[in-house]
């Protein structure tokens, strides 16, 4: 039997976005990567955006994605220890996957000591600089907007959701489109753990891990740190790997 030893880290799947070109061969290509890790995975970090909209009511969770939930019961059944970050697009998970999965959900940024190594985890959206979006933000956490929003049946917020990531998206490609991609050292969440590695100094996390920006980076910062940006499902299907020693990305080609 194969030693589980290492850590997998993946983000922005979007799984049920129409910005696949096919939603069903797009889960279903994570799920041969999941099958494909789950023999050597000691742990899973799924670092936000695993789905393009997710709101839990008490009876009621969006349907869907059946074979990736699935599987991730399977393997916490079988030992591999699965924490979930929510993303900007999966804010409201509530205790649905904890309790059918058995993951750990983290809502906000979080430190982790792997193998005597010190990471820094966090989704990203967090640390944007846009008022506007912070502010935006602030309403989707809010517990008396998820509670009024709650009041509403599912089959219009479910619709309402989706229209509003699909202008979401279009507004981002369209605003890519017309702008470059700003060179990785200026990515906002570059400079953010630039600013946090320079306070910390020797006390600075080895690793600090994102997802978010649909970026595939692997960038020094301080003078013993490293961004590693996760890219994304929709066009690198890309993962980060941890064994024990070494972090490298990686693309699955399936």
């Amino acid at each position: 039997m194969t030693a589980r030893t290492k850590t997998y880290f993946a983000s922005d799947l979007h799984l049920g976005s129409p910005y696949h070109d096919d939603p069903r061969a797009a889960e279903q290509r994570f799920v041969r990567w999941l099958h494909s890790i789950e023999p050597e995975a000691k742990r899973l970090i799924l670092v936000g955006d695993i789905f393009d909209y997710w709101y839990e009511y008490r009876h009621v969770v969006p349907r869907g994605f059946t074979r990736t939930i699935g599987l991730l019961g399977e393997m916490a059944d079988e030992g591999v220890e699965i924490h979930f970050f929510t993303g900007n697009h999966d804010i409201w998970i509530s205790d649905y996957l904890p309790t059918e999965i058995g993951c750990t959900l983290h809502r906000e940024a979080a430190t982790m000591n792997l193998e005597g190594h010190r990471f820094f985890i966090a989704h990203g959206d967090e640390y944007a600089p846009s008022r506007a979006y912070a502010m935006t933000r602030a309403i989707f956490h809010s517990r008396v907007c998820q509670f009024l929003y709650g009041l509403l049946p599912a089959w219009l917020t479910i619709p309402f959701a989706q229209r509003w990531a699909r202008r979401s998206r279009e507004r981002g490609l369209k605003k890519s489109r017309q702008l470059p991609q700003p060179e990785i050292g200026v990515e906002f969440l570059v400079r953010h753990a630039e600013a946090e590695a320079l306070r910390l100094g020797a006390e600075a996390p080895e690793f600090y891990i994102f997802g978010h920006r649909h970026r595939l980076a692997d960038h020094p910062v301080g003078d013993h740190s490293r961004v590693i940006l996760l890219g994304d499902w929709i066009t690198y299907h890309s993962y980060a790997v941890w064994d024990g020693t070494s972090l490298t990305l990686s693309r699955y080609e399936s």
